[in-house]
């Protein structure tokens, strides 16, 4: 009863069959990767907004003291292609959190990441990582543009320097949840594109490719920002979330510290993933 839920929906276009109703907004290009190529209404008039703007402005709206006094944190969550968005939002968003307000973000079960290096795993192994043969089978040259790296970034991110970028996502709060039965190679709903493979064979080797490349790029203390959360489920949104784990990273942020030791309950909890 003290959360207030937002779910603000970000359509493409070729996810809305019929015409775009009128003053309804949609992008031309998948809108996860913040993309700027926006049209409105029946006749699909270019506005050019990227879906990452509209983020930044739903968030300034709700961190405002007078609308919301008692507003401590924000959490930016979404699941599989929502997933894909937050991750790409935490390293992309410009918004910083004011007002003593705490940003927090939650990708869970996104079908690939935004690397923040051309270096990729070596499918199979436990922690190699290398910038990948361009020679191989399975390699995509567009593998580390926008959307799988930092390269040839979307008009919302340019200015914006790959150095900086990683630099603040290192700083940020983010949270990587995914069930512990998301290990079908053959899920229809999973991303197939060469750029994705190249992350691993299934979500959740995705995933666990991704936080070690995390800790290659930044170290161990990225740990105390940056924690990956399994929980007992498939690919099933509302079972992800609904369990033990999912509502934790969801609604629980305690900064309390119950044994004096410098970490909060919070944070020991995190350690246990």
């Amino acid at each position: 009863e003290s959360t207030l839920i937002v779910a603000p929906q970000f359509f493409g276009v070729e996810a809305i069959r019929q015409r775009i109703p009128s003053g309804m907004i949609a992008w031309k290009t998948s809108p996860y990767r913040g993309s700027s190529l926006a049209c409105v209404g029946p006749a699909k008039k270019g506005i050019g907004l990227s879906a990452y703007t509209v983020l930044d402005q739903l968030l300034s709206h709700l961190n405002n003291r007078k609308r919301f006094p008692s507003l401590k944190f924000i959490k930016i969550a979404g699941h599989s292609a929502g997933g894909q968005m937050a991750h790409r939002y935490a390293v992309a968003g410009k918004y910083a959190s004011r007002n003593g307000v705490r940003l927090h973000f939650v990708a869970s079960a996104p079908s690939s990441f935004a690397y923040l290096t051309e270096e990729r795993p070596v499918i199979g192994s436990k922690n190699e990582f290398r910038k990948p043969d361009p020679n191989a089978a399975q390699f995509d040259p567009n593998y580390n543009k926008w959307g799988y790296g930092l390269d040839t970034p979307y008009r919302y991110l340019r200015g914006t320097s790959a150095e900086f970028i990683r630099k603040r996502y290192g700083n940020r709060r983010v949270l990587y949840l995914c069930g512990s039965r998301e290990n079908d190679p053959n899920d229809q709903s999973m991303s197939r594109n060469k750029g994705a493979m190249m992350q691993g064979r299934q979500r959740l080797e995705r995933l666990n490719y991704f936080y070690k490349h995390l800790i290659e790029v930044y170290g161990e203390r990225i740990k105390k920002r940056h924690a990956k959360v399994l929980s007992d489920a498939d690919h099933h949104g509302s079972r992800v979330y609904s369990c033990a784990g999912g509502l934790k990273v969801l609604f629980d942020h305690d900064p309390r510290d119950s044994d004096g030791d410098g970490k909060s309950d919070w944070e020991e909890w995190l350690e246990g993933f």
